[in-house]
């Protein structure tokens, strides 16, 4: 029961997809994860159409992201927070 809840609820990957575009400077990442969430319910597969149209997210993290389920997703702010840091070093 709670894996087909998992299944049915792909919508709650938007927070790490929305830090992670965050920190690669997508423009607008709240509103445009609203936009693809609010009031419907998604599939992987309109995620991953999501995530392919990303511009500025590096290819390597982008198949990461695709890979995320409900289930796997434990919380990414860590590591990209370290990301973050290791790239905006002065």
């Amino acid at each position: 029961v709670i894996q087909k809840d998992l299944d049915n609820n792909q919508e709650l990957l938007a927070e790490p997809f929305q830090t992670a575009m965050r920190v690669f400077g997508e423009n607008n990442p709240y509103e445009r994860l609203k936009e693809l969430t609010r009031g419907q319910k998604i599939g992987k597969k309109d995620l991953v159409r999501f995530v392919e149209n990303l511009e500025k997210v590096p290819l390597d993290f982008k198949e990461r992201m695709k890979l995320l389920t409900p289930e796997t997703y434990v919380g990414l702010a860590q590591e990209l927070v370290d990301l973050y840091f290791q790239q905006n070093k002065k």
